[in-house]
């Protein structure tokens, strides 16, 4: 879904509303975030921020084939991970046998190895949740490397997906990983990426949530009718959002 010039004026604080509807009229398909982010960087030279995963998954994730740096780097023309877990970085590299991988803050530290080529894009794969100030971490990415880096893919949590939403209903709890500081939804994320300088050029969703019976059986007609099954934005627990540095 492109960002239309009407929704950038709201995005951007041009214009105002305090009941603004930010309409999400378009229905899209069921990809998992690894499979989106792969189509938007297949044979591009990328950076890979948040490279390590957790450590305590990562042989898991290489054995069933998900592990997205390792994707990455077979799916890119160049790829580079870039991580401030210092022990995850050395395990990668001793024990995984990776050699694209860097330790280093991109807050602190203006890597020199960035600045010796052309980028097409940054990844940051569920990051912005975990940062203590997204705008500032965004805003400090484009002003020390905007000449080198093209575009920014970025995927979130959807806070509006139904199964969240369930779960509270049902169970009257927060679903979350307690090391979330944020929740965002399809505007907010829009602006803050605004908010840091970075101009938002498309939004789309990814990892769609577990259906009903209901849903299940209009899934299984469509199938049958030979029609692709589409969702609303609602339906996915992933938000995955392109923008210009």
């Amino acid at each position: 879904m492109e960002i239309t010039q009407e929704q950038l004026k709201y995005i951007s604080g041009e214009s105002f509303s305090s009941s603004y509807n930010f309409k999400i009229l378009e229905k899209f398909e069921s990809k998992t975030r690894i499979k989106m982010v792969l189509e938007k960087t297949r044979q591009k030279k990328i950076l890979h921020v948040g490279c390590v995963d957790h450590i305590d998954l990562i042989d898991e994730k290489i054995n069933s084939g998900n592990y997205l740096h390792k994707l990455l780097t077979q799916n890119a023309k160049k790829c580079i991970g870039i991580d401030i877990n210092k022990e995850g970085i050395n395990l990668l590299k001793d024990e995984y046998n990776f050699d694209n991988v860097f330790y280093a803050d991109l807050l602190s530290n203006e890597l020199e190895i960035i600045k010796t080529d052309k980028w097409d894009c940054i990844v940051l794969g569920e990051i912005l949740e975990h940062v203590e100030n997204p705008v500032e971490f965004l805003h400090e990415i484009k002003k020390k490397y905007k000449d080198f880096i093209e575009k920014i893919i970025i995927t979130v949590p959807n806070a509006l997906n139904n199964q969240l939403l369930r779960i509270a209903k049902k169970s009257k709890v927060e679903y979350i990983n307690s090391d979330h500081k944020y929740w965002f939804t399809p505007f907010t994320i829009l602006k803050v990426m605004s908010q840091a300088g970075i101009e938002p050029v498309d939004l789309s969703f990814a990892g769609r949530v577990k259906l009903n019976h209901f849903e299940l059986f209009k899934k299984q007609l469509k199938t049958i009718l030979g029609r692709k099954p589409k969702y609303f934005f609602n339906y996915f627990n992933t938000l995955v959002v392109t923008g210009n540095l």
